[in-house]
């Protein structure tokens, strides 16, 4: 037998995909739906899928502006406050809140380039497959943009480098942490306790 679900509504950082669980023979659906666990099946991404360019990439926040993020402490730090790690001693962990009615991840998270370091707090974004800081973190880094490349600049977040792209759009006010960054991390969240951690797993 074969399930297959084709997606609809797909998420932002795909124009379309489509999922198949493959199993067993099994004599009837509802057996099939019985027996789909971790050992009997495997959920498999088709390839057919586009990830969206960064220019038409968007993020619709309502609730996370810029004035939220710079009311905000997270670790004693506030949001473009300098920050007094060197490279060397920076932490491998990004500790956070959610926050909010829609409860967001926001983490404060150590941004390095041209010898300059500030704290900066961020929203986690597990749909994003790219990073933004926006124009105010990148001139308190020191970066011009207009010296760089389709508005887009490596930094060190954590001392991890990491693509930056310039934040637009309805996220201009917000710097973003995507998959590009949290694809070599461990995310944990404590929705009860209003608590996250970032781990950076070594390659």
């Amino acid at each position: 037998h074969k399930l297959e679900w084709e997606g609809r509504g797909a998420p932002p950082m795909m124009k379309r995909r489509s999922w198949k669980a493959k199993t067993g023979e099994h004599s009837s659906l509802s057996g099939l739906l019985d027996n789909l666990t971790m050992e009997k099946a495997t959920l498999l991404m088709s390839p057919d899928f586009e990830v969206v360019d960064v220019n038409d990439y968007d993020i619709v926040l309502t609730d996370i502006k810029g004035e939220t993020i710079r009311t905000l402490e997270i670790d004693g730090s506030t949001h473009l406050s300098e920050a007094q790690t060197s490279i060397e001693q920076v932490s491998v962990s990004l500790n956070g809140v959610t926050y909010g009615d829609y409860s967001r991840v926001l983490v404060r998270a150590v941004l390095s380039a041209k010898q300059k370091s500030v704290n900066a707090i961020m929203l986690v974004d597990t749909g994003s497959p790219y990073t933004f800081l926006t124009d105010e973190t990148f001139k308190a880094l020191g970066i011009n943009l207009e010296e760089q490349p389709s508005d887009q600049a490596f930094v060190l977040v954590n001392a991890q480098r990491t693509k930056a792209h310039l934040s637009k759009a309805h996220f201009e006010e917000v710097n973003v942490l995507g998959t590009n960054f949290l694809d070599f991390c461990e995310l944990q969240v404590n929705y009860p306790k209003k608590t996250a951690r970032i781990t950076i797993v070594p390659v």
